[in-house]
């Protein structure tokens, strides 16, 4: 068994809705920006280098803004950076279905995402309830041979940046 880690992270505080801007297209607020470069600092710790990092992102542009400033901080190429409409207005197990197809050499997997199925997603995976505030982040590990194992109750939340 390989230890997989899987950070959950909700998309950074962004612009209201208005009859001019669909949900799809709100972008970051600059207090959303400012988090996401000070929370993404502080996950450069959790990272290990040697370890292969796969950056998946809802196609929503906070989502895709706050996956950006990430993939920028932690020296990641943004052109890497896959997006995947089933991470915006889906449900946890659309998600899961994401994760679970993943490639096994991944260890490291950095998903960005809207809540509410980010924080009932991290919930179920853990056995526990989670809620992650804007640019919030569920690190969660497992111990499987591969993605396509993980499954409620399966994991284990590490901690909530």
């Amino acid at each position: 068994m390989e230890r997989k880690e899987l950070f959950l992270i909700r998309h950074g505080k962004a612009n209201q809705w208005s009859k001019d801007n669909s949900d799809f297209s709100r972008q970051l607020h600059e207090k959303g920006i400012d988090r996401n470069l000070r929370i993404a600092k502080e996950l450069q710790g959790f990272l290990d280098p040697l370890d292969k990092l796969t950056l998946i992102s809802s196609p929503a542009y906070r989502a895709k803004e706050t996956a950006i400033i990430f993939a920028k901080t932690l020296g990641f190429p943004i052109e890497s950076i896959a997006y995947y409409d089933e991470i915006y207005e889906r449900g946890e197990s659309d998600i899961l279905r994401l994760i679970n197809n993943q490639a096994a050499t991944s260890t490291q997997i950095l998903l960005f995402g809207h809540n509410n199925p980010i924080s009932d997603l991290a919930s179920w995976l853990c056995n526990e309830k989670v809620y992650l505030r804007t640019t919030g982040i569920a690190h969660i590990t497992c111990d499987l041979p591969s993605w396509e194992m993980l499954s409620g109750g399966t994991a284990t939340l590490k901690q909530i940046l």
